[in-house]
């Protein structure tokens, strides 16, 4: 059984701090800088979409379902293989500059209403943007009610009744044998703290621009990066390697912060780029990808967006 943690962390002004806490929730996705447009108060990429291929129209010859595709205006770009008939859809002729007046532009909801019309699917939803989560606003977060969380001593709490790290450690540090997979911004798996426990991918040859594993994904030896296709995922934002240090920062090395687990694999997910926003099916590429290479654990530190089936 795999594990998804979410953690509301604080904004990594520093790569790296004193470990936060591993919070338990659940989360949902990651992506280039692309046209959005507002859906009630969210935002979602305005150029595509994600569906599901009803069960009969995948067992379809693949050039006729590509023309029916065609027909809609779209292109397929993307297929996840861990459900069958998950995809995403890119709108050939771009909804941004798109109009049907003077200013005006056809809204993806529109665009849904006529993929949903075509009955080939069986749903086809936003591909929402996702962002960082920073500390969240609900208010018995920040009067001390959620003690366990972040205990300040607030309303006669005790200062750092919290999850006592260190009586855990007379038990265990970490292992290596477990793989956290870090969806995120990156993590920078060249910082002292975090080289000696980034996971290695054992069937990639890093820097030789050869798919050796013949994944889809070259030189994808620390991870992916869902945004382009170099594989690289060292991170530009900074969020992802503090998330990465509170989960797994080595201890007893000289240097000035530790981890949780002292000894782990982290996983380098990026999907969020360097202004910490992504989308939606990014943040489920990554997904895939930890569970295709063995990843026990999924910290994901973002939100945003809506209710998706596909997630």
């Amino acid at each position: 059984m795999r594990l998804i943690l979410v953690d509301s962390t604080l904004k990594a002004l520093n790569f790296l701090r004193l470990p936060a806490f591993l919070f338990f929730l659940v989360a949902s996705s990651i992506g280039q800088t692309r046209p959005f447009e507002q859906i009630g108060n969210r935002e979602a990429f305005s150029d595509r979409v994600i569906v599901r291929y009803k069960s009969d129209v995948r067992t379809q010859d693949s050039n006729v379902l590509a023309n029916q595709i065609r027909a809609l205006r779209a292109t397929e770009v993307r297929v996840f293989g861990e459900v069958p008939g998950l995809a995403v859809l890119q709108f050939q002729d771009p909804i941004l500059p798109q109009s049907t007046g003077v200013g005006e532009r056809v809204p993806i909801i529109s665009k849904i209403k006529e993929l949903e019309a075509s009955g080939l699917f069986e749903y086809v939803e936003p591909d929402w943007r996702l962002s960082i989560n920073l500390e969240p606003e609900d208010l018995a977060y920040h009067d001390g009610r959620l003690w366990g969380l972040k205990n300040d001593g607030a309303n006669g709490g005790q200062l750092n009744a919290d999850i006592n790290a260190s009586e855990a450690w007379n038990y265990t540090t970490g292992n290596k044998s477990v793989v956290v997979g870090v969806i995120d911004t990156g993590i920078r798996y060249t910082h002292q703290d975090l080289a000696d426990n980034m996971w290695k991918n054992p069937n990639e040859i890093a820097g030789d621009g050869i798919d050796n594993d013949n994944n889809g994904y070259v030189d994808d030896f620390y991870g992916l990066n869902a945004l382009n296709t170099s594989s690289d995922p060292f991170d530009d934002n900074g969020h992802g390697t503090h998330c990465a240090g509170t989960i797994g920062a080595a201890a007893n090395n000289g240097f000035d912060q530790v981890g949780v687990a002292w000894s782990t694999q982290l996983m380098a997910l990026k999907f969020l780029d360097a202004d910490g926003f992504g989308s939606l099916s990014g943040a489920m590429a990554c997904i895939e990808y930890a569970i295709a290479n063995g990843a026990d654990i999924i910290n994901a530190s973002y939100g945003g967006g809506g209710f998706s089936q596909a997630m």
